[in-house]
């Protein structure tokens, strides 16, 4: 269990930073006025419809960064560890609660 902890933390880091980049060069985007139709981005689900039509491009950025960021700190990180005897049968998942 040791040995996969570090490996959580940059794993977790490293998909902040991401998010945080994205949103960065999102903001840069605006500041500097670039502006347009970039696209449209649709989200349909059974209760939630989400639409953003005729967005400049520093949106999307912003965006993604955020949604990046949301499943970094929601998502969980799980992995498998075998049993003392090495049998398949006592695989044993364990997820971010139980590295913590």
């Amino acid at each position: 269990m040791g040995k996969a902890l570090p490996y959580f933390f940059i794993y977790k880091i490293l998909s902040l930073l991401a998010g945080t980049l994205s949103i960065y060069l999102g903001y840069n985007l605006f500041v500097i006025k670039i502006s347009g139709k970039a696209g449209d981005l649709a989200f349909k689900d059974k209760d939630l419809n989400l639409t953003l039509s005729e967005a400049a491009p520093g949106t999307f950025f912003c965006v993604l960064g955020a949604i990046i960021i949301l499943i970094t700190i929601i998502k969980g990180f799980s992995f498998a560890k075998k049993g003392v005897d090495g049998d398949s049968e006592n695989i044993k998942a364990i997820s971010t609660i139980d590295a913590l």
